[in-house]
């Protein structure tokens, strides 16, 4: 053999080297890292998705303490406004029968929504509703109080009894719209 056919095989025995060397080179440099950046990308979508069950699940909570609240105040207001929370007026002795409490069925509606107005603006557990929420539940309460169907349905009734169940199913009613 001759000195170039020697020189040429160490040559080649050099590139081959050289070639495995680049081709460790560019694994560790792009196709691993490519590789990763993958791996990282279908966490994140994962991570998203999960995020977005989570974010649907507070959202359902939160509109179970809206409808909540809605039907805490309908019973507040129910109550407080038809006389059903006022004391007796008379003190009892021990062993005497309690009274029940008579609602004052007599009350207009008018006097029966400025009541319910008043509890609602100072009606506690409207605090844990978002600015939303209680904008949405303020709109209805409004259209509740200014309805003319409902001040009608109330005025028509010629029993006060019947009166009475009117504005308590009306405002029931008004509890049920958070469940829409």
């Amino acid at each position: 053999m001759t000195r170039l056919d020697q020189n040429l095989s160490r040559a080649s025995h050099i590139a081959q080297i050289v070639l495995v060397c680049v081709a460790v080179f560019g694994y560790f440099f792009t196709v691993r890292p490519i590789y990763q950046k993958e791996l990282l990308a279908e966490d994140v979508a994962q991570k998203q998705v999960e995020l977005q069950s989570l974010r649907e699940q507070v959202k359902a909570a939160r509109k179970e303490i809206a409808v909540r609240t809605a039907r805490q105040f309908t019973i507040a207001a129910g109550a407080e406004c038809t006389g059903l929370l006022e004391p007796p007026s008379e003190l009892l002795k021990i062993g005497d029968p309690i009274p029940l409490p008579k609602p004052d069925l007599h009350r207009s509606f008018q006097s029966m929504t400025s009541c319910a107005q008043s509890i609602f603006s100072e009606f506690e557990p409207f605090n844990k509703l978002s600015q939303s929420e209680m904008a949405e539940v303020r709109r209805d309460f409004e259209a509740f109080c200014n309805s003319a169907e409902i001040r009608r349905a109330i005025n028509e009734a010629s029993d006060p009894e019947e009166k009475f169940r009117t504005l308590i199913n009306d405002i029931q009613w008004l509890g049920g719209k958070a469940d829409a």
